[in-house]
């Protein structure tokens, strides 16, 4: 049962997530930035003052923070870079706790705002009150950094090609978390914008997988402890230990499918990127739902798909409504997410110890 002073933290970032929509028909451009900036910076702030003990992981990235040393080898080389940098600035754990949502938020935002500047605010209203945000937040915060930059990267990738922006971003989130490896191989190489290209690409990551798999023994030994973990999670998902149950359809998991039949609907009003967007959207999840069976793998590998999900809904209520419409879907879809993730998905998810 979540208590009180935790429902709190929940109101306060959806209060955030309101705000986001004052500027959406009020304030002009520079201004809406701005504010929208503003509420990025909120957010983080508001969960990097939660309780330690909201969230089963957030204990332990805090001892990592103090003493990375006793963590080298078993994590992340950017990641254990990324806390050294910062302990050199600070040894504080807010501190940390805060630098960490900041980056995984702004990192959101930049992309919603690159791909549609004017629904940027709106779309990260979405994203407060959704599942994702408290998962990248407060209990997966390595892997949060990573999917953020990998969401990032896809759609620097569908706005402006393979730039340096574009392989800086995606090559860091994989670095920060190796489960994104799959998909920053993805999104180097795959094409989706006609079905020649799409064969083309296929035919190239088979061939990219087998030759890491086959000539790449440091490849082998690096994915080793994740075949290991498959095979731990399936055994405690199977058994219902922990906080890990065996894989079931949850609200999350709906998404998905509203927003393919929102695709299919606007299919004539999507604009080129849009459409692209969607695409790699789709394959990220045919990613994850290739590992159903494994919670710890399908939930990795849905990370990413779900940080552009805020966006698609925002896109493809703003293509489907009119303006009177749009703004009171909006809303409510605003408030049941919100709702949703605090009824039902917060006392499952964010107190459960592992």
């Amino acid at each position: 049962m979540i208590q009180g002073i935790h429902i709190l933290y929940f109101v306060m970032v959806l209060a955030t997530g309101f705000a986001a929509l004052v500027p959406l028909s009020v304030l002009p451009g520079p201004a809406r930035t701005t504010w929208n900036l503003a509420m990025v910076v909120v957010a983080s702030l508001v969960v990097a003052l939660r309780d330690v003990n909201f969230g089963a992981d957030t204990r332990v990235y805090l001892r990592i923070f103090e003493d990375p040393a006793q963590f080298d080898g078993d994590l992340e080389a950017a990641y254990m870079l990324a806390l050294r940098t910062l302990g050199v600035i600070t040894q504080d754990g807010t501190l940390f706790l805060f630098a960490s949502s900041l980056a995984i938020n702004f990192a959101i935002y930049a992309g919603f705002a690159r791909l549609n500047a004017r629904l940027a605010g709106l779309s990260f209203a979405f994203f407060t009150a959704t599942p994702v945000f408290w998962l990248a937040n407060v209990l997966v915060l390595r892997n949060g950094l990573g999917a953020a930059l990998v969401a990032l990267a896809t759609i620097i990738l569908v706005t402006s090609g393979r730039t340096r922006g574009f392989f800086a971003a995606v090559v860091t989130g994989a670095l920060f978390h190796y489960s994104l490896l799959g998909h920053a191989l993805l999104l180097a190489v795959g094409d989706l914008r006609s079905v020649r290209r799409v064969a083309i690409s296929v035919a190239t990551l088979a061939v990219a997988g087998g030759a890491l798999v086959l000539m790449s023994s440091s490849f082998a030994a690096m994915a080793a402890p994740w075949v290991e973990r498959y095979e731990d999670y399936q055994y405690y998902a199977s058994t219902g230990q922990g906080a890990f149950r065996a894989s079931s359809f949850e609200p999350q998991h709906a998404f998905p499918i509203l927003i393919a039949f929102g695709a299919f609907l606007a299919r004539r009003n999507l604009q080129p990127e849009e459409a692209l967007l969607m695409r790699f959207y789709f394959v990220m999840v045919l990613m994850a739902v290739a590992f159903w069976g494994n919670v710890l793998f399908r939930d990795r590998l849905y990370l990413p798909a779900q940080m552009l999900e805020p966006l698609l809904f925002a896109l493809l209520f703003r293509r489907l409504l009119d303006d009177k419409s749009f703004v009171l879907v909006s809303l409510l879809f605003l408030v049941a997410m919100g709702g949703v993730t605090v009824l039902l998905w917060g006392p499952r998810n964010v107190l459960q110890y592992y």
